[in-house]
């Protein structure tokens, strides 16, 4: 049995159909501007946050911070902007840390009228499926992903066998 974009849709409510996710790697310079201006971020600050993840990722627990600042000043937007980073970084693009977030996603919140075009269950079963490629490598320890969507679908598979 595989997890199927039928799964995902019914499973989870993502739409699968839609815009395609372009993740295209971020330089630092670039990342950093991202960070700057589509969450609101003074750039000493941001440019600590990419040193200190050696790369063009950020934290989760920076994130919250970063939120609570947005909130506390009154800044819908980013903080609308920081909150979807967050959510996806724990969710759909969870990778093997599970602290941090590619800064390359903060591109699709760039407009936040029109983050719902993108086909959000496809990419997060692209991802799961990418993830789960490397788990078959015999060095690898850990498993990145949306895992909660293989429990899930894992679960119902067993339920409709057993009924059937």
């Amino acid at each position: 049995m595989t997890v199927t974009l039928d799964d995902v849709f019914v499973l989870l409510h993502l739409p699968i159909v839609g815009e395609l996710l372009s993740n295209e790697a971020l330089d630092f310079d670039v990342a950093l501007e991202c960070v700057i201006d589509l969450l609101g971020v003074e750039r000493l600050k941001a440019s600590s946050e990419l040193n200190h993840c050696r790369g063009p990722h950020v934290r989760l627990s920076w994130l919250r911070d970063v939120y609570t600042e947005c909130c506390n000043n009154q800044q819908w937007q980013f903080a609308a902007r920081v909150y979807l980073l967050h959510l996806v970084g724990c969710t759909i693009f969870v990778n093997k840390s599970a602290t941090s977030i590619n800064v390359s996603y903060l591109n699709m919140f760039a407009d936040l009228q029109s983050c719902g075009r993108f086909a959000w269950g496809a990419a997060a079963l692209t991802h799961l499926y990418e993830k789960l490629s490397d788990v078959s490598l015999a060095h690898t320890k850990q498993l990145a992903g949306y895992l909660t969507l293989l429990q899930v679908q894992n679960y119902f598979s067993k339920i409709n066998f057993l009924l059937w």
